[in-house]
């Protein structure tokens, strides 16, 4: 194998067959470089495709947040306390369940009546006061979702847009990979091609001059067969 091949394989350029392997002998660094040089190939020149990792998306602003206690939205949004509350107001109703709705509301007109810290209109202005109060977190909520979708749809965009430009940047990277890759190729078919046509070449001259070689020796031989001589023609003679 010629030190070319070798160079090449030590670099991890190309893979020898089995029987190749075994003939490989060491190449040093310095060398395989040399080697690579002479054969126009810059294995540093090989562009390196690095990956991109998508940015996290980034935490949500005011994120919603479950099962807040009703007395913080209502301290929240200010709601003042009531001589009588609507959940005050409530449990009398519920305590009066068992009566018929008019029942209930005279029975409870009949305590505002005698009642002086509270009234009825009191109940009432909590009620609407909490509702607000209510509606007004419902209104939150709606506003917290819509910048949710906002920023969903502005990572999508940013990770369409990194795939757009990650892929034109990579597809560019392995297009000069292969065209490195091809002009590698052919200049180990070419070092190949050279390599088996300098044995050939190599190969005829060498039957060529066997072949010269042996008819000298026959006719040298016409000496022994003239003089009857024994000696072994492929025998090296002792100098006397």
């Amino acid at each position: 194998m010629s030190k070319f091949l070798s160079a090449l394989a030590k670099v991890g350029l190309i893979e020898l067959e089995s029987d190749d392997k075994t003939s490989v002998s060491p190449v040093d660094t310095a060398a395989i470089d040399a080697l690579l040089a002479d054969a126009g190939i810059n294995k540093d020149a090989i562009p390196e495709v690095a990956t991109t990792t998508l940015p996290a998306p980034p935490a949500p602003k005011g994120a919603i947040v479950e099962g807040r206690a009703f007395s913080e939205i209502y301290a929240a949004a200010g709601v003042a306390k009531s001589p009588l509350n609507a959940d005050k107001l409530l449990k009398i109703l519920n305590g009066l369940r068992m009566m018929d709705i008019a029942t209930r509301k005279a029975a409870v007109m009949a305590m505002d009546a005698a009642e002086e810290a509270w009234t009825i209109e009191d109940a009432l202005l909590d009620v609407q006061r909490k509702t607000r109060a209510l509606n007004g977190a419902k209104t939150g909520i709606d506003a917290q979702l819509t910048r949710a979708e906002t920023e969903a749809k502005s990572i999508r965009t940013d990770a369409d847009a990194l795939e757009a430009t990650e892929t034109t940047r990579i597809r560019g990277a392995i297009q000069a990979l292969e065209a490195e890759l091809e002009t590698m190729r052919k200049t180990i078919v070419s070092a190949k091609a050279t390599a088996q046509s300098e044995f050939e070449t190599a190969r005829e001259l060498g039957f060529r001059e066997k072949a010269r070689f042996d008819t000298e020796i026959a006719r040298l031989q016409e000496i022994n067969s003239t003089f009857g001589s024994s000696a072994d023609p492929t025998s090296t003679p002792t100098e006397m």
